[in-house]
């Protein structure tokens, strides 16, 4: 039953963190002055020759990965505390 629990949150996290990180990458794009259509892709991204030059130093994206993990872990956890007091409710064992 612990692995269940534990299983959804992270599935939450994971599917949570992945729509979070789009929108930040659209984001940074407008930062570097490119639009964000351009990160909506018809090709492969290292076939795309509009994204030449977007990218960050790795110093970023670690202060980005400890930002993301700082925001979206609390989340998740909330999450898991509400879907565990909320058991009658019939639809978050679908979430």
């Amino acid at each position: 039953m612990i692995f269940s629990a534990l299983l959804a949150e992270f599935l939450f996290y994971y599917i949570l963190h992945l729509y979070f990180i789009h929108l930040l990458a659209l984001i940074f794009a407008e930062y570097q002055d490119l639009a964000w259509r351009i990160m909506i892709l018809q090709d492969w991204v290292t076939e795309s020759p509009t994204l030449k030059g977007y990218g960050f130093p790795l110093w970023v994206v670690y202060v980005v990965w400890i930002f993301v993990i700082g925001l979206l872990y609390p989340i998740s956890k909330q999450f898991d505390k509400y879907k565990q007091t909320h058991k009658d409710k019939w639809w978050l064992s679908y979430l």
